[in-house]
């Protein structure tokens, strides 16, 4: 079988993503976000990955979830299942200016979204600089079969060393793995 890349797929014309799901529609990274990016007509999904305190790739994109949901403290202090019990969905908007009055939804695992979203192209910004991160990433990534549909980045060098590392040891280079703040030791 023969992996066609997102790009290749967008014949003569730019792939658009829907930035954290489409926050200007509905609470970032949460299935509803993505559900509306997708709607408006988006090519694919950004979000943005932490890992809870057991392990699991969960999309959220701060540290701490004092500014996105009903709960505070860290992402990483919580267990993936605490985290889907959390109200992730009562604001939205650039500066969440807007109170959400769809669906309640927690903050679901990276797992979840690619199940939900076959066949979507995904940008995942791995947000914890940590090699546990990067390889969680990776073998979530890798059991969904999404190699082929996934690019993975990060700020942290870290995390993308890790990822690029640990794609190559499980055979799966496919998928590309750029550092967003470093082009320079990208190889061309």
């Amino acid at each position: 079988m023969t992996l066609i890349s997102p790009a290749q797929r967008a014949y003569r014309r730019p792939l658009v993503f829907a930035h954290r799901g489409g926050r200007a529609l509905a609470p970032e990274n949460t299935v509803p976000a993505f559900d509306a990016g997708l709607a408006t007509g988006a090519d694919g999904l950004e979000l943005d990955v932490h890992l809870s305190s057991d392990g699991e790739a969960v999309v959220c994109h701060d540290a701490t979830l004092d500014r996105t949901t009903d709960a505070t403290g860290p992402v990483a202090a919580r267990t993936a299942a605490d985290l889907a019990r959390v109200t992730a969905t009562g604001h939205f908007g650039v500066n969440l200016e807007h109170r959400w009055t769809g669906e309640r939804a927690g903050i679901p695992t990276l797992r979840e979204i690619l199940a939900r979203y076959p066949g979507i192209p995904v940008i995942i910004e791995i947000k914890a600089p940590t090699v546990e991160a990067a390889r969680a990433v990776v073998d979530v990534v890798r059991s969904a079969g999404a190699i082929g549909r996934v690019c993975v980045g990060s700020f942290s060098l870290v995390a993308v060393d890790a990822a690029r590392h640990h794609l190559c040891s499980v055979s799966a280079a496919r998928a590309l793995v750029c550092h967003a703040s470093s082009r320079a030791s990208s190889p061309k």
